[in-house]
C-alpha cells in the first residue's frame, strides 16, 4: 500500500484563514471540521462564505486514514431555497393578517352578534 500523502488539517485551515476563504461562522466551522475528522464518519455541510457564496462540502474518510472533501458551489440552489422560504413566510403573514382583520370585514363577528341561521 502507498502511504497517505496530503496536507495536514491544521495547514489547510491556516491557509483558508490567510486567504480569507472562510465561512461567516469561522469558529463554528473549525470546530465542526475537527469534530467530523474525530468521528471518522461521512458528513455533508453547507457553509455561507464571507463573500456571500454558499459552498457545500461532502467529507468522506479514507480507509487508511485521511479525508477527501469535495467542495461544490451551491449558491444558486441556496438562494432559491431562501427566496422560496421568504415567499412562504410572506404568504403566511398575509393569511394571518386577513384572519386578524376578519372581524372588521364580516358583519356580526366584531360584536359577536352573529345572527341565528334562518329556517329550521
Amino acid at each position: 500500500m502507498y502511504p497517505c500523502l496530503g496536507t495536514p488539517l491544521q495547514k489547510l485551515l491556516e491557509a483558508r484563514v490567510a486567504s480569507g476563504i472562510t465561512p461567516v461562522d469561522q469558529s463554528d466551522y473549525f470546530a465542526a471540521v475537527v469534530d467530523t475528522v474525530a468521528r471518522r464518519q461521512p458528513r455533508y455541510r453547507v457553509n455561507e462564505m464571507r463573500d456571500g457564496r454558499f459552498i457545500g462540502v461532502a467529507y468522506q474518510p479514507m480507509v487508511e486514514g485521511g479525508w477527501v472533501a469535495i467542495h461544490q458551489d451551491v449558491t444558486g440552489q441556496k438562494r432559491a431555497e431562501i427566496a422560496s422560504a421568504t415567499r412562504v413566510s410572506n404568504e403566511r403573514g398575509e393569511a394571518v393578517s386577513v384572519l386578524e382583520n376578519a372581524p372588521a370585514l364580516v358583519p356580526g363577528i366584531a360584536d359577536e352578534t352573529v345572527p341565528e341561521p334562518r329556517g329550521g
